[in-house]
């Protein structure tokens, strides 16, 4: 009996929630319809409307557009030109949830003694004309209600009188220039593979930029790298650009015979071109200068700043690639650098190390470890030398002998592994210009141009100044037990221990582990040490050191004695340093020189307390 009244109340429950559901289904179901029945324009007619026109009788503006193609819009009149895109799309988003909250026939105004007069919407003051295929459709606004933020329409078939949101009335009759897109270029320009200028008004000068891949480059009038930062710089201005006064042409007005500036700049399926009038015109408000321009396509005229397009006219020497290495500075594995029959070579090996190659007197060829520090630095002053100025695109023989390049005195040849490579030869000086400058040329293209003439001293034709810093040096594990600085005018040997002199010896103990200097010079070790052909210098110290060695597995420990040559101190940064084994000579780093200082200096003898005065001053009175 329990089991069948359970089976009874499982059916019941069922039965009252199938209900429930029905109910508030059909409910859903009539709510959705009362919405739906509350929408002023079909969704799908306003999904195919290819033309709108807005009037607002109060401004007398009469705003048409027109589908062009897929989500593009144009405006028919006043002007001709680009809609903006966000703003007919938001019109139309607002058109098809437009409902209605109140409304009643209009075939009941005279019976209350009104018309349609009464709501404004005799000559109503804004209407909207949506068109598709040959059909169209109507929406007139009226006045607003007197209480609520409302406003009466007409329906589409003119029986209603509908009250809406006013909203959508009130930025309609505000302003409808927000439909005009006043970019000057709709595409992308990021995207653009091509720029042309033509200035008709200086011998038609026809300036073509190609992009392959990342890079841009100038294919007429000559054939030279552009600057890829600043073009994508130009590219990103111009993206912003907007015109002003957009306006159709007038009898007075310029007709563009060929005789001005014309901008075009080409995508993958987009053209955009850009002519600009021959003279400038002032702006009545007084904030600049302006040219009058049109696009191809379009009918109207709009202004541009004229900073702008003049900065156009200069785009070939302000978008040129400057740093005329920047290609080849970051892969080069050699580069030789050639005077006469004097060179020096930079190499990488296999390994990763550098070594520097030159020749010496006698014809052998000379090869040393070079410093890391010094090629990074090349590779970084590579990198950012740029030109100063462009000199000739297409310099004769007289020009290039004129500038010093037939016989130039440098050379710098790089190479890099795959066997590409670039030669910049550098000229003579400059006497036109305000600063010292140098000609240069590369053998990729024949333009002659300036370089400052740093370029000469930071790459040096001396090999010693590429070859490593170090003299000799010795493992970590080795100890320093003892130093000492010989006197080698008089015989003196002064010790430096680790108790009278802490620093000293600090400096010094780790100083003989890794012997470096600041710089090499181009004299090998001798006594006297020849600086110049009429300059010698004496050594004057000797620092003796001792090295120990650890004991290799089942050895003992062993002593080596080393032995440098020490200058005076010439000048607050210079004291040289020799070593007459390798037969190198350098130059002190100058915490060294530093270090050392207070144990070569001779200090004169005490001279004791002063002598007592012949005739003293008199004691001060006594207050």
């Amino acid at each position: 009996m329990r089991f069948k009244l359970t089976i009874l109340l499982i059916i019941l429950n069922v039965a009252i929630a199938c209900l429930i559901f029905y109910v508030d289904k059909h409910q859903g179901s009539r709510r959705d319809f009362l919405e739906q029945s509350k929408i002023i324009v079909d969704p799908s007619f306003l999904e195919e409307v290819n033309a709108v026109e807005i009037a607002n009788a109060r401004s007398g503006e009469r705003w048409q557009l027109q589908k062009v193609r897929d989500d593009e819009w144009e405006i028919s009149r006043p002007v001709h030109w680009k809609a903006n895109p966000y703003a007919v799309q938001q019109l139309l988003f607002q058109l098809k949830t437009l409902s209605w909250s109140q409304r009643f026939p209009v075939g009941s105004l005279a019976s209350a003694g009104q018309s349609l007069q009464s709501y404004d919407l005799e000559n109503p003051p804004l209407t909207i004309l949506l068109e598709k295929d040959g059909r169209s459709l109507t929406l007139a606004f009226g006045a607003p209600t007197e209480i609520g933020n409302r406003l009466y329409l007409l329906s589409p078939d003119g029986d209603y009188i509908l009250v809406i949101p006013r909203n959508l009335a009130t930025g309609l009759q505000q302003s409808l220039e927000q439909f005009l897109d006043k970019r000057l270029f709709g595409v992308g320009l990021e995207g653009s593979h091509v720029i042309q200028i033509q200035d008709r008004a200086a011998s038609n000068v026809r300036v073509r930029m190609e992009r392959s891949g990342r890079d841009w480059r100038f294919v007429s009038p000559i054939e030279a790298a552009a600057d890829n930062a600043r073009v994508e710089a130009v590219l990103a201005d111009w993206q912003q650009l907007e015109g002003r006064n957009f306006r159709m042409p007038k009898p007075e007005d310029p007709q563009f015979a060929g005789e001005g500036l014309r901008l075009t700049v080409e995508g993958l399926n987009s053209r955009e071109s850009m002519e600009f009038s021959v003279n400038v015109i002032s702006s009545g408000d007084q904030k600049g200068q302006y040219y009058l321009a049109r696009m191809e396509g379009y009918e109207s005229l709009f202004e541009v700043s004229a900073g702008k397009v003049d900065a156009l006219r200069k785009i070939q020497e302000d978008l040129r690639e400057r740093r005329i290495l920047s290609r080849h500075a970051e892969n080069w594995t050699s580069m030789e650098i050639r005077f006469d029959n004097l060179s020096t070579t930079l190499q990488r090996l296999e390994n990763g190390a550098w070594q520097v190659l030159h020749t010496s007197s006698d014809g052998q060829l000379v090869s040393q470890p070079a410093d890391l520090d010094i090629i990074e630095n090349t590779r970084k002053l590579l990198a950012e030398l740029e030109a100063v100025r462009f000199v000739s695109d297409a310099p004769s023989e007289t020009d290039l002998a004129r500038y010093g390049l037939d016989v130039p005195q440098r050379r710098i040849t790089l190479r890099s592994g795959i066997g590409t490579g670039v030669e910049l030869s550098i000229g003579g000086l400059s006497i036109d210009s305000e600063e010292s400058l140098l000609y240069a040329t590369t053998n990729e293209q024949a333009s002659v141009f300036l370089l400052r003439p740093h370029v000469l001293g930071s790459i040096p034709l001396n090999p010693i100044y590429y070859r490593e810093r170090t003299i000799r040096s010795v493992p970590e594990t080795v100890e320093v037990t003892a130093m000492e600085i010989e006197n080698l005018g008089n015989g003196a040997v002064m010790g430096i221990s680790r108790e009278q002199h802490p620093l000293q010896w600090t400096t010094m103990q780790a100083y003989l582990r890794k012997v470096e200097v600041s710089s090499f010079i181009r004299s090998k070790f001798a006594t006297p040490l020849q600086l110049s052909a009429d300059r010698t210098l004496e050594w004057k110290y000797k620092l003796h050191g001792t090295l120990r060695y650890p004991a290799a597995a089942g050895g003992e420990t062993r002593e080596q004695k080393l032995t440098l040559y020490l200058s005076e101190r010439v000048g607050g940064t210079t004291q040289y340093i020799g070593d007459a084994e390798n037969g190198l000579v350098g130059i002190l780093p100058p915490d060294v020189i530093e270090a050392l200082d207070p144990l070569l200096v001779e200090f004169p003898a005490d001279p004791g307390p002063p002598p007592p005065l012949k005739n003293p001053p008199p004691d001060p009175p006594q207050s």
